[in-house]
């Protein structure tokens, strides 16, 4: 049934293909495990669709099997491995191909797959060997890798899985040996979401930036800028160097948490209140101290590791080393000798330093800071620390320093660029030197007389000056040599009291097998190069690694080398070998360890480990003879690192997260003086045009020549007032016109020199803007009047009226201008357009100065004072007042919150928030407001606006982001409890901002919260912020994820993510792979092939529905070769369904193969009375037969289309014209029962299957015979032969009285019957067809054909006359064996999975139908009752036949199950019970009712005859007549063609024995039908088509 899921997979249907796979057990996995899981197609080559599941050889467990679609236990049906794991014409299975689909439903497919417990999900594409992980992370089907991944999580611990199919979705290589992984990193790259936004073409630019960053980060080594964030370490933990609070190892990466020392995070506090300008002495309380000082994240400078201890590098200013492991000998730098398990910052000296670079030796340490100066601090026993200690007072202790010393000596006034230590000895270079100290055994690079004689070098020695042709890039240290990288890119080695250079190869073999032409200068810079041990690594440009060994013969033959001075030593270090080649992925950062290994981190992030080879076969390499003890094995659960560590078999790496959530987050523009500015009353401001008496104050210079440059700083009002020709007279037109466009003001300024002029203004702002201004308010309402020297402040019709005393209306509107815009007038630089104007212009400058300095209006001093652009101040200014309550004592609105009120300026909130702006002025267009205002009773009383759904402590972030318009400095000063809390707190001011409207506010929110972003918590982020509005986050965080797929996937940090988010996140992967690979995921290609060829969708279509029928007719001729072989074993002792593969077949003995064979004992071709139960099962074990087959199940196997193959019962049947079938009648009702008969029938209802489930006997059983049945201990063979004798000793009843020409007509029928069988015996018999001996009649069969209908086969007008013949019709048992299931009647040549097979008596005499057929066309057929409305719909359908040739397809195999003895006993009593069943007493009532049903289908048969003559002869006649008159075409007997019908017979006899051959034939227009009937006897002739002898008939008569 594997076509079936094809057809459904291609189709779409998602509920079928589920409905197929749904009655599947845990059985199914049990299934014979085979190489090749794609027995139902093309396989693949070489294993690449196994499993990495051994194969088992065991005995199944009774009751479980591999479920063929027609088994016979409770699970028929279902659908086995071999279905599920069925390939196409491609060598792809169902997974491998919906893992690749982008089609809507393709998740739904797989996850129904992998719900089957038979699915095998390494399966692997024979082409390119892709596994479905691979296919679904090309294609951007994160969804499936998910699911994929996590099928195999479930399978690993549901079962007892062995430790190499651990990860092995993950492992699995394709033919160019890229992982899943592999594969998908190479589409993906980081993008620019702002560039995407802004539809600007900037992929490109992003792309080589990219490249460029990678090409940097190589070059630098061991570079002094940040690694990372996070530190993960693994490995050997017995010198406490991994910096865990344990002693255990770690066989994975996990990460290490460092700490900060509080005095660091005061000094961070300290400065956040100096950036702040906040007044008073920092906390020490930690507590105290907001969280994001608390939280900064610390970043990963260098990491260094040796044997007993270990060293991190930050990039905080001071206190920036850190170190864990053995203190003793004082190696840590602590002040004393204890071990640290974690890592403590270094104090002492350098806790006010910033140390830049670190060095470790096996017992002591060196440091450079930010000034040069080099700090050494451990053990002195060879000299190492390069100054001199005390003598210790005990002569077996070595002289330790337990705090860090400044080395000085040749040092003192040199910069130290880099360092390097060993454990003997110390190396240090300033670029252009090399100074080297400690124990000198060869390495230390001396060139004078006493290099071989010094034993050890207390202090800094310059050495080989001469040699360095270039500036020194960095060096490495081990105990017998100093490696230096020069500037020029060579690598020079000093060991042997001599120096060697190295020489790295220039070409690389190619896959071609010859060598590349390649620059030497490409392939042998190098950039990096690292010890460990014995071992010299060096990283080229491009990323390959080569390492070295030192040679141990130089140390046997001394006198080679010079006694004085470092001679050019040759052979002092092995070739280098390349150990890894940059074809894909080169090395960016390599740690060498002791003995050897190498851990390495490669340019895409992925880190592995050189390691033993654990088994022999694989040491030996298939492209080199020599065996290979090692190799690079990938270190999971871990990506994206920039630098690694080993020592000892301690491994560490530094992970650079990815910067999208911290970069690509924007906040939109401040927008406090656009929403302040619409309220300035002078906005809209006209000036009039100047007149002709204007001329004293010169208008016409103002033109906008010389003020245009000006426009775009002083603003429009600005430009306006300094173009108006009377300003006075504009000014008062202006403000009446505003006056009646807008609501009255509650606070008004004016000038004592023209008090009538007064200008609205807000009062809160004048409250806001200067300190002075608020206070005064605040005492005005407090007593009624304020006056200070510059003001006075009074009542007037319920506002407040601001009087400036003596100011010039051009001071009072720069004032105003000032508050609303933080913009000035600067009449005074106009003096000389305006010769006139000069000496008020300066006036107007002092009152300004006087005016702003007695307000604290800083700003606006300094621009008059400077003649510049005043400084924008208004966000500083609210900031200062909202901190006072007096503030918001003129506040007009109140917010009542979660337990708190907070007032508000509801003019100053509606324009800063769209929320209460339509609130206020929404659609009533205030009249809300009025509303409310006028229910108080109170004027004054305040509006409320419940918001009581929101918490005080979040809505004060919110009030300070309204007043003060706050950026991401919003959240520093906020204190929490721990960073979960903050994190909550910002998510709770995020959805008061989303509920408000306010979307800066969520950006401010979504930048804090992408910060703190990493794989961890990523998805929970992203499942809380994601149903904001603002989705700025959502898309940064899918990007994210996109870029860390790798690490969220391996460790299951998906699992949590909406399934919403899930589908979005498919879609951002294939776009970022659009954007990666225009070319190949564009889908631009197949679009225009499209295009250029509409018929191509639909031959597609067709080709798929072609390879769903040959996959079919494969299946069912590999059934039918099954079923062929002899049995060569005992029942229950073999796994049937294991499939047949030729590389199982080649290493399967001979003699276990024919033991193996599948076998049925219910199939057995053998001539036998014992086979009789077993024949009449096979007649009905359809795949739809079983009880527990589902009516939806059959009607899917009989809509499929298929092309049946080739039989040997319709190879001489020559049958042509099958252009049209004529449409069947069915005349069973909706259960599948004939007409008079009950649906619940004892053996009707009863299963026909004698080892299927038992079911309840309803038949008559006396004692004796149960307990006969029980007690007996025979075989299932002599029951069957007992039960045959049964049936003979049976008495026989009578048959019904026929009269002399129905004897005769059923002579005829046995005659050609027994001719048919004949012929079908030259065939291969079929193991499910009767042989001709079994025909014989038995007692009870002449009575079938007169009770009841045979209703197992679904008689439709198409059927043989043999059917009704009591001589051929079925036994009654086997045709009440089965309940009969309501199957739609197809024609001969159309097959269905669903049909029954025919025997082979009746299939040979099978008829075409004759389309003008009224009714049945044999008086062996009846006329069948009125159909119902159901019957009807499929009766008026035609069935359309697909080729020339159709043959009967051979029913299925049924897997045979290995089972125990106890199951055989139960099966041999489960056998008795269905024979006892089946040759029980009948009732007299159901014979009376079968004799009944006999006579009224012979007279109906005999009413259609007759019928069908009669209409013969006048079709006959008619032709005729058209024959004479020449109108017709005549075929090859001369008698004429078309017309409305045609029918000619002829026969020719011999006398007895002889050959009789009737021939009928009827033809139509538009349709042609041929009957033929072959039969031997006296002038007999026997046609079977669609009516079953009426061709045969006629025929017979006319000869």
């Amino acid at each position: 049934m594997s076509h079936l899921l094809w057809k459904s997979y291609w189709e779409d249907d998602v509920d079928r293909f589920r409905r197929l796979l749904s009655p599947a057990t845990a059985g199914a996995q049990n299934a014979a495990r085979s190489p090749n899981v794609g027995a139902g197609g093309a396989s693949s080559p070489g294993g690449l669709g196994t499993s990495p599941r051994p194969p088992a050889r065991s005995r199944k467990a009774p009751g479980l099997g591999t479920a063929h679609g027609n088994s016979r236990h409770g699970n028929a049906g279902a659908l086995g491995k071999t279905e599920v794991n069925s390939r196409d014409h491609a060598g792809l299975t169902i997974l491998l191909r919906a893992a690749s689909s982008t089609a809507e439903n393709a998740v739904s497919f797989v996850e129904a797959l992998l719900a089957h417990p038979g699915i095998d999900i390494y399966a692997q594409d024979p082409e390119s060997g892709w596994n479905a992980l691979h296919r679904a992370l090309y294609t951007g089907n994160i969804s499936i890798a998910r699911l994929l991944l996590e099928k195999e999580r479930n399978d690993l611990m549901g079962h007892t899985a062995s430790v190499s199919r651990v990860g092995q979705l993950i492992k699995t290589k394709d033919h160019e040996g890229n992982s899943p992984f592999d594969l998908y990193n190479s589409t993906i790259g980081e993008r620019d979401l702002k560039a995407l936004e802004e539809n600007i073409e900037g992929d490109s630019d992003s792309e080589s930036e990219g490249g460029d960053s990678a090409k940097d980060g190589t070059s630098k080594g061991a570079s002094h800028n940040a690694l990372g964030e996070d530190l993960y370490a693994f490995g050997s933990n017995r010198n406490l160097s991994l910096g865990f609070n344990d002693e255990d190892d770690r066989q994975f990466p996990e990460r290490v948490y460092i700490k900060r020392p509080d005095y660091l995070l005061a000094r961070f506090y300290n400065e956040y209140l100096e950036d702040a300008r906040l007044e008073g002495p920092a906390s020490q309380d930690l507590s105290k101290i907001p969280t994001l000082v608390l939280s900064r994240p610390l970043v990963i400078r260098d990491v260094l590791l040796s044997k007993l201890h270990s060293a991190v590098l930050t990039t905080d200013p001071v206190s920036n080393l850190y170190v864990c492991g053995i203190g003793r000998g004082g190696r840590l730098g602590l002040g004393d000798e204890n071990t640290r398990f974690n890592y403590t910052p270094v104090q002492g000296p350098l806790a006010d330093k910033n140390v830049t670079s670190v060095a470790l030796g096996q017992n002591h340490t060196m440091a450079i800071d930010d000034t040069g100066a080099l700090w050494t601090w451990g053990n002195n026993a060879n000299g190492q620390l390069g100054y001199a200690l005390p003598v210790p007072a005990k002569k077996d202790e070595d002289p330790i320093s337990t705090v860090p010393r400044q080395v000085f000596g040749a040092l003192k006034k040199e910069v130290i660029l880099g360092i390097a230590a060993s454990s003997i000895h110390s190396v240090a270079h300033t670029g252009t030197s090399l100074y080297c100290w400690g124990k000198n055994v060869g390495q230390l690079a001396l060139m004078d007389a006493d290099s071989r004689s010094l034993e050890f070098q207390q202090t800094p020695r310059k050495v080989a000056a001469s040699l360095f042709s270039s500036a020194i890039l960095m060096v490495t240290a081990i105990d017998k040599a100093t490696t230096v990288l020069l500037q020029n890119h060579v690598v020079c080695v000093f060991t042997g009291y001599g120096y060697h250079i190295v020489k790295f190869p220039s070409a690389d073999p190619n896959p071609f097998g010859n060598l590349a032409v390649m620059p030497r200068h490409e392939y042998t810079h190098i950039n990096h190069i690292a010890s460990g041990g014995e071992t010299i690594a060096a990283v080229t440009s491009r990323g390959d690694l080569f390492t070295m060994n030192l040679d141990h013969k130089i140390e046997l033959n001394p006198s080679a080398t010079s006694t004085t001075n470092p001679s050019k030593l040759k052979g002092a270090v092995t070739p280098p070998q390349c150990m890894w080649r940059a074809r894909k992925d080169g090395v960016q950062s390599v740690g060498i360890g002791e003995h050897g290994s190498v851990i390495i981190s490669t340019h895409s992030g992925a880190v592995w480990r050189r390691v033993h080879r654990t088994k022999a076969k694989d040491a030996y390499s298939a492209s080199e003879a020599k065996r290979k003890d090692f190799k690079f094995q990938r270190v999971p659960f871990i990506t994206r690192v920039s630098a690694v560590r080993a020592s000892y078999g301690a491994f560490a790496a530094v992970r650079q997260d990815s910067d999208v959530l911290k970069n690509q987050l924007a906040i939109d523009e401040p927008s406090l003086w656009e929403d302040v500015a619409s309220l300035n009353p002078l906005h809209g401001f006209e000036a009039s045009e100047p007149t002709t008496g204007d001329s004293d104050k010169n208008q016409a210079d103002w033109e906008p020549n010389t003020l245009k440059y000006r426009l775009y700083r002083l603003g429009l009002v600005a430009n306006k007032v300094l173009q108006s020709a009377d300003l006075e007279e504009d000014l008062r037109r202006h403000l009446t016109s505003w006056g009646y466009r807008n609501e009255p003001l509650d606070a008004v300024v004016c000038t004592s020199s023209d008090p009538n002029q007064m200008i609205p203004v807000h009062g809160w702002l004048l409250s806001a803007r200067s300190s002075v201004l608020r206070s005064a308010l605040a005492q005005f309402r407090k007593t009624g009047s304020y006056e200070l020297e510059i003001l006075t402040i009074s009542q007037m019709d319920g506002k407040t009226v601001v009087t400036f005393k003596g100011l010039d209306l051009f001071s009072l509107l720069n004032f105003v201008l000032f508050i609303y815009e933080d913009k000035v007038i600067p009449v005074w630089d106009f003096t000389q357009q305006a010769p006139a104007m000069a000496p008020r212009c300066r006036q107007v400058r002092v009152e300004v100065m006087k005016l702003a300095a007695r307000l604290n209006m800083d700003s606006l001093e300094a621009a008059a004072r400077l003649h510049r652009v005043p400084k924008k101040c208004m966000d500083e200014d609210l900031r200062l007042a909202v901190k006072e309550r007096r503030f918001f004592e003129d506040a007009d609105a109140i917010l009542e919150l979660d337990g708190a009120e907070v007032p508000v300026h509801s003019s100053f909130v509606c324009q800063r928030c769209p929320w209460f702006e339509g609130l206020f002025h929404g659609r009533s267009a205030g009249m809300w407001l009025a509303g409310r205002r006028a229910s108080v009773s109170d004027p004054s009383e305040k509006i409320k606006i419940d918001l009581k759904h929101m918490d005080p402590d979040a809505f004060k972030f919110v009030l300070r982001y309204l007043y003060g318009d706050y950026g991401e400095e919003l959240f520093h000063p906020a204190v929490c409890d721990s960073f979960e809390d903050f994190l909550d707190l910002v998510m709770e001011v995020m959805s008061i901002a989303n509920y408000l409207m306010l979307d800066r506010l969520s950006q401010i929110c979504q930048k804090v919260m992408g910060k703190f972003a990493n794989i961890r918590n990523v998805a929970h982020l992203l499942n809380a912020i994601s149903p904001c509005s603002v989705t700025e986050f959502k898309d940064a965080g899918l990007e994210y994820v996109c870029l860390q797929l790798e690490s969220m996937l391996e460790n299951h940090l998906l699992d949590e993510l909406d399934e919403d988010l899930l589908l979005e996140l498919d879609e951002v992967v294939r776009a970022n792979q659009a954007a990666q690979l225009p070319f190949a995921k564009s889908g631009r290609a197949e679009m225009l092939l499209h295009e250029e060829n509409p018929e191509l969708a639909q031959d597609i279509d067709e080709e798929r529905q072609t390879r769903v029928k040959e996959m079919e007719y494969k299946a069912r001729k590999e059934d039918e070769r099954k079923l062929t072989l002899p049995p060569r074993a005992k029942f229950g002792s073999l796994d049937e369904s294991a499939p047949a593969t030729p590389s199982s077949d080649k290493t399967r003995k001979i003699a276990k193969a024919g033991r193996n064979e599948p076998f049925s004992p219910s199939l057995k071709p053998r001539k036998s009375q014992s086979d009789l139960i077993f024949d009449m099962d096979d007649e009905d074990s359809s795949p739809t037969a079983s009880p527990l087959s589902r009516p939806q199940q059959q009607h899917d196997a009989q809509e499929l289309d298929d092309v049946p193959p080739l039989g040997s019962s319709w190879k001489d049947i020559k049958m042509k014209g099958r252009e049209q079938l004529a449409p069947t009648i069915s005349f069973l009702d909706d259960r599948g029962v004939g007409p008079g008969h009950e649906a619940a029938s004892p053996l009707q209802t009863k299963g026909g299957s004698p080892w299927g489930g038992k079911s309840i006997s309803t038949s008559k059983l006396d004692l004796r015979d149960i307990i006969q049945s029980e007690s007996s201990t025979q075989s299932a063979l002599t029951v069957g032969l007992a039960a045959q004798k049964a049936k003979d000793a049976l008495p026989r009843i009578a048959p019904p009285k026929l009269s002399q020409k129905e004897k005769k007509r059923q002579q005829q029928q046995a005659q050609a019957a027994q001719e048919a069988l004949r012929l079908a015996e030259s065939t291969p018999k079929k193991a499910w067809e009767k042989s001709p001996g079994d025909a014989a009649p038995s007692p009870w069969k002449v009575a079938a054909g007169k009770g009841k209908a045979p209703s197992n086969n679904h008689l439709s007008a198409g059927n043989s006359p043999a059917l009704a013949s009591p001589l051929t019709t079925k036994s009654h048992i086997a045709a009440e064996a089965s309940t009969p299931l309501h199957r739609r009647t197809a024609s001969p040549d159309t097959r269905f999975s669903g049909q029954r097979t025919p025997s082979s008596a009746f299939s040979t005499v099978r008829a075409p139908p004759k389309p003008n057929a009224p009714g049945p066309s044999s008086g062996s057929l009846p006329k069948a009752p009125t159909p119902g409305p159901a019957e009807q719909a499929k009766e008026s359908k035609p069935l359309i036949p697909h080729s020339k040739t159709y043959l009967p397809p051979a029913p299925k195999a049924e897997p045979l199950l290995g089972v125990s003895m106890a199951d055989i006993i139960g099966q041999q009593k489960r056998d008795k019970e269905s024979v006892r069943e089946a040759v029980a007493k009948r009732s007299l009532q159901e014979i009376q009712q079968e004799q009944a049903f006999q006579e009224w289908w012979d007279a109906e048969s005999r009413r259609t005859q007759e019928e069908e003559a009669r209409r013969v002869a006048r079709e006959k006649e008619k032709e005729e007549k058209k024959g004479a008159s020449g109108g017709g075409r005549r075929g090859r007997s001369g008698k004429p063609r078309g017309g409305a019908a045609a029918g000619a017979g002829a026969g020719a006899g011999s006398g007895p024995g002889g050959g009789a051959r009737g021939e009928g034939k009827a033809e139509g227009s538009g349709s042609a039908a041929k009957g033929k009937g072959k039969g031997r006897g006296k002038g007999a002739g026997v046609a079977a088509g669609v009516s079953g002898g009426s061709g045969g008939g006629a025929g017979n008569r006319r000869g």
